[in-house]
């Protein structure tokens, strides 16, 4: 019984990772316009990498079978981790300047208000 639980449980992690691929990609498709150079890149770049180390582990190929030595092995896990890290910097760029835009949104429709207020109390002044 715990194998059959394993066994599924093994099944599932391709499916996760396959899930959270196509995620990121969608992610970078539609940001490319909206997103700064240096941001979109970087989230390019991780996703490519995570998405390369990820191919090649399900033809059943790994960094000693690619490059074959031990050091090629240790690249090409943490090809997969850099292009996370990649993936998470560039994330974490584009979201602090979506941040700043709502702010500085914000503030120009306080502006737009209070000056179309002033214009309102200055007409009111000059009607005779």
């Amino acid at each position: 019984m715990a194998a059959m639980y394993f066994d599924f449980l093994q099944l599932l992690v391709p499916i996760g990772n396959l899930v959270i691929l196509v995620a990121k990609w969608t992610g970078v498709i539609f940001l490319r316009r909206c997103a700064g150079k240096l941001t979109w890149g970087l989230m390019l770049a991780g996703v490519i990498l995570t998405s390369l180390t990820s191919i090649t582990s399900a033809l059943g190929l790994n960094g000693m079978s690619l490059f074959g030595s031990h050091m090629g092995y240790q690249l090409w896990r943490l090809g997969s981790q850099f292009g996370n890290v990649a993936f998470a910097v560039g994330f974490v760029l584009y979201a602090m300047k979506a941040a700043k835009d709502v702010h500085r949104q914000g503030e120009l429709e306080q502006l737009a208000t209070a000056m179309s207020e002033e214009i309102d109390r200055l007409k009111e002044n000059c009607r005779p």
